[in-house]
């Protein structure tokens, strides 16, 4: 353990007393200080709840959601039970590079670090394509805590990986938010029985659904998993001589919501009405 918090220590002066710059003197101070970040995190937050849907309005709550957990984790939690001394604290004044303000609180984890990296892995799960962006913001405030001479590299890394575990977990309630939703969607459309259970084993990927593309993105989760299958008009029985490829008692779209009406018939249910209506005019012959 000794050789550990050495080479914790060691790296510590690298980062904060080596390999420094000008210019990131100047820009870590305010990377670093989390009042600069309210208004970004706001206007994120009401972005979510206007414009991004259903969903939007979900990841917003648990974006709360990490944050108080990892908050409350790291600094009522795990900080007071480790109870390491801050390097600011700890070490001579003349061997730390401190650019802000010192604090007196505990060193493990960093909660920068672990409310950074909750936000971040909550956020890819609502928009993945924003992965690099996000986790490059987290990373960049976990590594101003070392610049600025507050916190070693051993408790950024804690912090990181406690945020991560974090947000994967809330992101998880977020896929179990968001089966329920859309199943009882289908269940208010007729597409689904209130007592279906199948559900396709873990993990296994399938082609297509039963009624194709139309319902593709039912079957995605957070990892690319399926989430439930679908049963449309074209598990429903035809009538001989009805001209209509779909029966008109069942609807013709299920409503998601902030997502457009989606259609649920199939092109396969044609061939079967087109074949009762020749069956029904050579008995009628």
């Amino acid at each position: 353990m000794q050789w550990l918090v050495g080479a914790d220590r060691a790296l510590f002066f690298l980062l904060n007393g080596e390999w420094t710059h000008p210019v990131l003197d100047a820009a870590m101070p305010f990377v670093t200080t989390q009042e600069n970040w309210y208004p970004v995190l706001v206007g994120l937050w009401v972005a979510l709840i206007i414009w991004g849907g259903r969903r939007g309005r979900i990841a917003a709550a648990l974006l709360v959601v990490a944050v108080a957990l990892t908050d409350q984790v790291t600094c009522s939690l795990l900080k007071p039970l480790v109870g390491r001394v801050r390097p600011c604290n700890a070490l001579p004044a003349d061997q730390v590079r401190l650019l802000v303000g010192r604090s007196g609180a505990y060193s493990f984890p960093s909660a920068h670090a672990s409310n950074s990296f909750a936000m971040a892995t909550v956020v890819c799960w609502r928009f993945p394509r924003m992965a690099p962006v996000a986790f490059a913001v987290a990373g960049l405030v976990a590594y101003s805590r070392i610049y600025v001479g507050v916190h070693y590299p051993l408790d950024v890394v804690a912090g990181a990986l406690l945020g991560l575990i974090v947000g994967r977990a809330v992101a998880a309630i977020g896929n179990a938010s968001e089966r329920l939703l859309k199943r009882r969607a289908l269940e208010r459309a007729g597409a689904v029985g209130p007592h279906d259970d199948r559900v396709y084993p873990r993990g296994q990927r399938h082609s297509r659904m039963p009624c194709g593309s139309p319902f593709r993105s039912l079957r995605r989760s957070i990892c690319g998993r399926p989430v439930l299958p679908v049963r449309s008009v074209c598990d429903r029985p035809v009538l001989p001589g009805v001209p209509s490829a779909v029966d008109p008692s069942v609807p013709s779209a299920v409503d998601f919501g902030d997502q457009e009406k989606r259609p649920v018939e199939s092109h396969r249910a044609l061939p079967v009405a087109v074949a009762g209506s020749v069956r029904a005019a050579s008995i009628s012959q």
